[in-house]
């Protein structure tokens, strides 16, 4: 658990870095497309944006909620989940894979 809470740190970190140096390298168009981007403007998205995103969003709403008796288990930790006779390591990638396609 603790491997996994540092891996999203460092992507955190990553990703943070990446943002600061497209903001820094950014002229005044692109900084004022990139901030209202951080905000959540959808101003620049178009239907085939949104349809080609589809499969990705559709995947995850589809097979995540079929995890949940198995995240609830883990939940109690991992020795715990186990013991219930559900299969951890299988859990953990199925998860990760899932939440990454979805963002």
């Amino acid at each position: 658990m603790a491997t996994l809470l540092l891996a999203g740190l460092g992507m955190n970190a990553l990703c943070n870095a990446l943002t600061g140096l497209m903001t820094y390298t950014a002229n005044n168009e692109q900084l004022r497309s990139v901030t209202f981007w951080l905000m959540g403007s959808l101003g620049g998205a178009s239907w085939s944006t949104v349809l080609s995103l589809l499969p990705f969003i559709l995947l995850p709403v589809a097979l995540l909620p079929r995890s949940a008796r198995s995240l609830n288990a883990w939940a109690l930790g991992e020795s715990e989940a186990m013991h219930l006779g559900f299969n951890v390591s299988t859990l953990k990638t199925r998860i990760i894979l899932l939440t990454t396609v979805s963002i």
